[in-house]
């Protein structure tokens, strides 16, 4: 498993519109192989782990795990081949009998966009949008149906050049970040739209490589 330290993880850029007591949640890869994740929160320089991810070729492609009491799944995220559309499974059952769907209102131009129902908030409709740089496009907001902002997602890396170890950073504001059923939904839904861009970015740059080889 990946070292994570104070010096990896917060050597990333962050946007000042957020308050500097927000809850941070650090996200990595576990290895080279990318096919597990760990989502960390540090105490100091002591980190602890609170999720754990694996990803697969196969539906589910994604499979999240609270770290504590005992590994627990909270959700299992399906992909689809041809759509910017995430399906969210989520557990237990008896929090949300029908799931989330993240559905894209602009995928695919620089301001993306993703609504979905919230089971934490009455469902309530959130939405994920990103900030909108150039540079760093898969850096995103959550908004609530007030558009007041949640949370936030920071991409390590930019928007040629991923991060092969880190996958970004998630600051939760002061007013939810303790309540885990929240937090989970938060985790959840963006850690599915990270994970569907950066697959779709890297499989765009091996087909770049191989048209230049070719």
């Amino acid at each position: 498993m990946t070292e994570l330290n104070v010096n990896q993880t917060k050597g990333m850029a962050f946007s000042a519109d957020i308050p500097s007591e927000t809850r941070e949640l650090f996200i990595a890869y576990d290895d080279w192989k990318c096919r597990s994740v760990t989502i960390v929160t540090f105490n100091g320089d002591c980190p602890t782990t609170i999720y754990t991810v694996d990803l697969h070729m196969r539906k589910p492609n994604v499979v999240i795990r609270s770290a504590s009491p005992v590994p627990t799944t909270i959700a299992n995220i399906s992909f689809h081949s041809f759509m910017a559309k995430v399906d969210i499974e989520c557990y237990p059952e008896s929090l949300d009998t029908h799931g989330i769907t993240l559905q894209p209102k602009s995928a695919w131009s620089i301001k993306r966009e993703y609504t979905y129902c919230s089971p934490s908030l009455n469902n309530a409709v959130m939405t994920w949008q990103s900030l909108g740089s150039v540079m760093k496009p898969y850096d995103f907001v959550l908004l609530d149906n007030s558009a007041m902002p949640l949370a936030q997602f920071i991409a390590a890396g930019s928007r040629f050049i991923l991060d092969p170890k880190k996958i970004g950073k998630i600051e939760l504001m002061p007013s939810i970040a303790d309540k885990k059923d929240i937090v989970d939904e938060i985790v959840v839904t963006i850690f599915a739209i990270a994970q569907f861009f950066i697959t779709q970015s890297r499989g765009a740059n091996i087909a770049a490589v191989a048209a230049a080889t070719s």
